[in-house]
């Protein structure tokens, strides 16, 4: 009977719920699943509250790994998202509003190392930034974007917390920079 059951359900969500384009109503949600227009493989699992986006939404890489998760509200994304890379290392998250990235970010490698953190203004990068080498996370450079721009002066560390380089930038141009060896002795910079 237990078997039967499993079975019966199965089939109901699978002729009455799951049928490409063809969502099911219940009290006004709607649930279906849809072929991602950009990735014909990539299925999106959604859901629909009075013909807008709501709640958790998945989309999946066609090896089944999870590929990103956002959060809606009325149609529009909000709160934290991630996206992951293809082998299921975490790529990003931050927090969104207004569908797009609004407040803290991070960025990771390939490899799952921190690879960028900030803040984002309406989808771009503001203030203060740590961006660090895609290899080695321990190797970071602390400056400032404004409206996504390279502004003001970026600096990087040596291991033992000596001053290695300071650039400054001028509307996303760099005018100047200094070099100091692990001693703090000035040097010319590579």
């Amino acid at each position: 009977m237990k078997n039967w059951t499993i079975f019966l359900l199965i089939i109901t969500i699978i002729i009455g719920g799951i049928s490409c384009g063809t969502p099911t109503t219940d009290e006004n949600i709607v649930t279906s699943s849809i072929i991602d227009s950009l990735n014909k493989d990539s299925l999106i699992y959604n859901q629909y509250k009075d013909g807008q986006k709501t709640g958790l939404w998945r989309s999946y890489y066609s090896n089944g790994i999870l590929q990103n998760e956002f959060y809606y509200n009325n149609g529009v994304k909000e709160g934290i998202g991630k996206e992951w890379w293809e082998d299921g290392t975490l790529a990003t998250e931050g927090l969104y509003a207004n569908n797009e990235a609004n407040g803290w970010m991070k960025w990771y490698s390939m490899k799952g190392h921190l690879s960028a953190i900030g803040q984002m203004v309406n989808g771009k990068r503001n203030g203060e930034w740590k961006v660090c080498d895609w290899q080695d996370s321990t190797f970071c450079t602390i400056g400032n974007f404004v409206d996504d721009v390279t502004v003001g002066t970026w600096r990087s560390y040596h291991d033992n917390g000596q001053l290695e380089r300071e650039n400054t930038w001028k509307n996303g141009t760099e005018i100047s920079s200094k070099c100091w060896d692990e001693a703090g002795n000035i040097i010319a910079c590579q």
